[in-house]
């Protein structure tokens, strides 16, 4: 965050700012590097709860914040997860959007580069919002972006990954 930019895997939910993220992400951290880490393991995957509440404790808060963090895509105008729908925003779900085109978006003015979302090809047409993902894993191109002038260079990858 040193150069003004925020490097996230999938995003950054809308309902949080920048510190609240790395905020949660920590706790998720200590769930990781704890006593915890077993339980937590074994509870991490499911798409409930599909929404941040801040109330939201133990497993459902960790998984919660994992989903966001990790496989977020999709979301409804109240912030909420579509965690189904894998593809580019032409086929976005009746009332979801990318959740980088949620309205009122706490971190919108923040400059936010992420991967995970191979659909988009690299592609997110918004302000302050860098997608990388062209879609190696399709044996598309691995992208990279020198963060001094925004200026992104990419390669190709073989069919399978790089």
């Amino acid at each position: 965050h040193e150069q003004g930019f925020t490097l996230v895997h999938a995003g950054i939910a809308p309902q949080w700012t920048i510190a609240e993220a790395l905020q949660y992400a920590g706790e998720v951290e200590n769930a990781l590097r704890g006593d915890g880490l077993l339980p937590f393991l074994q509870h991490m995957y499911g798409n409930q709860p599909a929404q941040w509440q801040p109330e939201l404790a133990g497993l459902d808060r960790l998984r919660v914040i994992t989903n966001y963090c990790t496989r977020m895509r999709f979301c409804h105008d109240d912030g909420s997860l579509d965690l189904n729908n894998k593809k580019g925003p032409a086929d976005a779900r009746p009332g979801t959007r990318p959740w980088f085109l949620l309205p009122g978006r706490k971190a919108a003015a923040d400059n936010i580069v992420f991967g995970h979302w191979a659909a988009l090809l690299g592609k997110a047409d918004t302000a302050h919002v860098y997608a990388l993902d062209t879609g190696c894993i399709w044996g598309e191109a691995l992208t990279m972006l020198r963060l001094d002038d925004l200026q992104q260079f990419s390669c190709p990858c073989r069919q399978g990954g790089c």
